[in-house]
């Protein structure tokens, strides 16, 4: 964990100096007042560290008295992604504390160092709620992020783009850095094989083989019962074998695909007991994402997705070509109940991420194709398959 101090202090409700707070201190506590800042009761402020942080807030206490005695004082905290998500309690303008706890009250003490919170963040409100006089020597902002060696950097004379592919590298950076790959570093703090890919994309094109990518894929996997759906919905099993195989042609590990085989070709005998000799599906639940949930082209998503799927595993089709060949029918149609004729048939083209398309701009050589069991795994997400 590193620690930062503010670039900026917004005072909403405090007339005082604030620019001791700006100045750099040891991380350490003393028994001297000097170069502390004091608040009082209703006095408010927001913290800006400038870029997107995964942390808490570091307050280093002087003094809290009360009728001059050494006494607890209370300040309510509110971090927030931007400057007004930070001015936002719960409840107020659907703001939450879903995942990493955002809004809350703190007790401070006398000749503290203390941590509050853990969420994503930029800014920080601090409200100081009790009668008493608060001396703080320093606030600072805590953000814990794996440093590796990266093998492809955007050198391009763009500085739009560049400024883009560095909030990008920074977000997959945050998103990685506590041995797993989250969706999210305050909502969600869970690992979704739905989401997955595009953030595989990332961290394998600017780090190549990625211990985080297989715990993710590893634990999944681990978590989701004979039988069952990963995080419970049918196409994210689906996107699970994709980025298996995906992963493993971008990085040449043909053991990883190998560990894997027995459980691709399982999922895609699941899929095929859903989906009937016309090649229509007929799971439970459709999902692919909220844009098009509940929607008419959802179901065709579904399929698209389904035989993405099915030609990453054209290893499994060894098995029985005539199971994959069920699931890559293009001409099936929804069931009665999914108002037939709505959907289409055709692939809906992945969108990559941004460090992804600059890698290819760049003409970068990160690509490599393996040669996996004698059959080509595509390299890219949306590329076809295309048999040797």
């Amino acid at each position: 964990m590193k620690y930062y101090l503010p670039e900026k202090i917004y005072c909403l409700n405090y007339d005082g100096e604030t620019n001791n707070l700006l100045k750099k201190a040891p991380l350490q506590v003393n028994l001297s007042p000097e170069g502390c800042t004091s608040f009082k009761k209703g006095d408010a402020l927001v913290l800006d560290f400038g870029k997107e942080n995964c942390g808490g807030l570091r307050v280093l206490t002087c003094t809290v008295m009360k009728s001059g005695k050494f006494a607890e004082g209370r300040i309510h905290i509110t971090f927030g992604e931007s400057y007004m998500e930070a001015l936002s309690r719960v409840g107020e303008k659907g703001a939450g504390n879903d995942h990493a706890i955002r809004d809350f009250t703190a007790e401070l003490t006398s000749y503290s160092d203390m941590t509050f919170g853990d969420t994503g963040y930029r800014y920080v409100r601090v409200e100081f709620i009790d009668d008493a006089e608060y001396l703080i020597k320093r606030f600072f902002g805590g953000c814990e992020i794996k440093r590796r060696k990266q093998i492809y950097k955007y050198n391009g004379k763009d500085p739009l783009i560049s400024k883009i592919f560095s909030v990008a590298k920074r977000t997959i950076d945050l998103c990685s850095s506590r041995g797993y790959v989250w969706d999210g570093i305050k909502r969600d703090r869970l690992i979704w094989t739905g989401d997955i890919y595009p953030e595989m994309l990332a961290l394998v094109t600017l780090y190549g083989r990625c211990a985080e990518v297989e715990n993710s894929l590893d634990y999944v996997l681990a978590e989701t019962g004979e039988g069952e759906w990963m995080n419970t919905v049918p196409a994210y099993s689906a996107w699970w074998v994709i980025t298996v195989a995906d992963y493993a042609a971008m990085t040449g590990n043909k053991d990883y695909l190998i560990k894997h085989m027995p459980d691709i070709k399982r999922i895609i005998r699941q899929i095929d007991r859903y989906v009937d000799e016309e090649g229509q599906m007929h799971f439970d639940y459709y999902f692919v994402d909220w844009p098009t949930h509940g929607k008419p082209d959802e179901y065709a998503g579904v399929r698209a997705v389904n035989i993405m799927a099915a030609k990453r595993a054209v290893s499994a089709a060894e098995d029985d070509p005539a199971r994959i060949q069920r699931i890559l029918r293009k001409d099936g149609k929804p069931p009665a109940n999914k108002r037939a004729g709505q959907f289409g048939g055709d692939i809906i083209p992945h969108r990559e991420p941004a460090i992804y398309v600059f890698a290819q701009l760049g003409r970068a050589p990160l690509l490599r194709r393996a040669d996996l069991r004698k059959k080509q795994l595509s390299s890219r997400g949306a590329a076809p398959y295309k048999g040797t």
